[in-house]
């Protein structure tokens, strides 16, 4: 029989253990269950939500059920993830309808709640901590008739999680929460055609959406909010080199919440669809962001959230070019968009297959 023993997450190795014990959020629901394997993701689940210690059992060969051989070829069902996905997005839509509500009474004088805006990204964590990876699963989230609404919901819900990785307190990462949803909320200010114009922008259009930030700060100004979240959306396009708009802050004048909502703005906006161009893929993103991490972003805080994202992706299955389905193995801290892939049972170093990409995460 096997022995039960108390493990730190922080010491836990893929494929050497079994859980003991089914785990649960601070929110009592279950991330993760009794007798699964404790594989790279469900490390990571466990340190996203802050998990330090979980019983565990040993793997032993006498654990392995004696089976016919095929029953161990594991295939990638496109179909069923798909049906996992559009089961999430009924739920998904469901919330980003009650943004809509919100930013609705927002515009007609009603208090901002920001426990209400925790609980509502929180709804969604916890909708998928038990299903798979949040990031791949909001870059499925198609909704070109509601841009903004469905953008600060998606960025609100991952400044939750990336608080959590910079161990914030349950208040910052409320008010961070607050800050998130209401940074884009000017854009209802301005006309639909505009904001979904599939061509390119003439200066003036330009501007018009640029001043969708003063928008957003003069609908939230008079409203009972700490400093911190109305400057975080009048900052949140600043750049620490002084080329952002509108203010042209540079380096610590520029609020810390609006250096981690910059950050999430540009992952999000690249990984979904826009009616001028194509969603771009996760690592292909976070790999624009270390590349512009020195000069125009918080480098630390950048650095750290391709950190949390990039690994998120670890055993994610992947589309190549090349037709061939895999799933990453290892992410490359200096070329996260080029990570090791596992195809048929070989390795494919991205690094060195230069005409080899990927198309799509799973």
């Amino acid at each position: 029989m096997n022995s039960v023993i108390s493990f730190p997450v922080n010491a836990l190795k893929a494929n050497e253990h079994f859980l003991a014990q089914d785990i649960y959020n601070t929110s009592g629901v279950m991330i993760a269950r009794k007798d699964s394997m404790i594989t790279k993701k469900i490390i990571v689940k466990l340190n996203l939500h802050n998990v330090e210690t979980v019983m565990v059992k040993k793997f032993s060969t006498s654990d392995i059920p004696t089976v016919d051989p095929v029953d161990f070829e594991i295939e990638f069902d496109p179909k069923n993830q798909y049906e996992n996905i559009r089961e999430f997005e009924e739920n998904y839509n469901e919330v980003a309808d009650q943004i809509k509500n919100n930013f609705k009474e927002i515009e007609e004088g009603k208090e901002i709640q920001p426990g209400e805006i925790k609980k509502i990204g929180e709804d969604i964590i916890n909708h998928l901590s038990h299903s798979s990876n949040i990031f791949s699963y909001l870059s499925f989230m198609k909704s070109q008739d509601s841009i903004t609404f469905n953008h600060c919901l998606n960025v609100s819900i991952i400044s939750q999680i990336f608080g959590k990785f910079l161990d914030m307190d349950d208040e910052e990462i409320e008010l961070l929460a607050t800050c998130a949803l209401l940074h884009d909320i000017g854009k209802t200010k301005i006309e639909p055609e505009l904001i979904y114009k599939p061509g390119p922008l003439s200066n003036d259009e330009v501007n018009t959406l640029q001043n969708h930030v003063l928008h957003s700060y003069k609908m939230i100004e008079n409203h009972d909010l700490p400093q911190s979240v109305k400057l975080g959306v009048l900052m949140h396009h600043e750049r620490v080199d002084g080329s952002g708009y509108i203010m042209h802050y540079k380096g610590d004048q520029i609020h810390k919440f609006a250096k981690i909502i910059s950050i999430i703005d540009i992952y999000e906006a690249m990984t979904q669809e826009r009616p001028y161009r194509k969603k771009i893929v996760p690592l292909d993103a976070l790999q624009y962001i270390k590349s512009i991490s020195v000069s125009k972003l918080d480098y630390s805080l950048a650095n750290k959230f391709i950190t949390m994202t990039a690994n998120s992706y670890k055993d994610t299955k992947v589309k190549l070019n090349t037709g061939h389905i895999g799933e990453i193995v290892f992410i490359n801290p200096k070329a996260v968009n080029k990570p090791l892939v596992k195809v048929d049972g070989t390795i494919i170093d991205l690094t060195q297959e230069v005409d080899v990409k990927i198309t799509e995460a799973y």
